[in-house]
């Protein structure tokens, strides 16, 4: 199943007329849930449970590296013992391996601009213009901003390390 199809499935339940079939597999758990979605779209459901499934792995696994990958291309200009100390940092002060913090940041943002304005925090961070503290504070009210077409901009080397524009 492909990311293609994925889309007709969910535009397929959304125009289903037997909705209120879900209602059962309210509180249960999300394998229920889409198989009960499913079940709405598709005869052969279960068939098309196990490639649907792997398909949402894929797409998820594919969002996360879009999103690393943007994060990183902004870390380009710091060098390699910089982020090596960065990741120390972070793992000293999150007490967990610091590839896990930084993939769990990653994932959360719900917005790929938003990696964009993380890793210049992350850039802040290593050259040293805002404390780990706040680095994680500024990250969590970032992860908590609504998604809107306002640009939240960061820059490092200025004294005030977010503007809304």
């Amino acid at each position: 199943m492909t990311v293609e199809e994925l889309s007709n499935i969910v535009q397929q339940s959304l125009n289903s007329v037997d909705l209120e079939k879900l209602k059962e597999v309210k509180g249960a758990s999300a394998k229920d849930v889409f198989l009960a979605i499913l079940k709405l779209v598709s005869k052969d459901y279960i068939g098309a449970a196990e490639t649907a499934i792997q398909t949402i792995v894929d797409y998820r696994e594919g969002e996360f590296f879009r999103k690393y990958c943007r994060y990183l291309l902004e870390l380009a200009e710091t060098t390699p013992e910089q982020r090596h100390q960065f990741a120390q940092e972070i793992q000293e002060k999150a007490d967990d391996f610091s590839g896990n913090v930084i993939c769990r940041m990653v994932d959360r943002l719900d917005n790929i601009n938003k990696e964009q304005v993380f890793a210049k925090f992350s850039v802040a961070r290593i050259h040293g213009f805002i404390s780990i503290e706040d680095f994680f504070r500024l990250h969590s009210l970032l992860e908590r901003i609504p998604y809107s077409k306002r640009v939240w901009r960061c820059n490092p080397v200025s004294d005030r390390i977010g503007t809304v524009r």
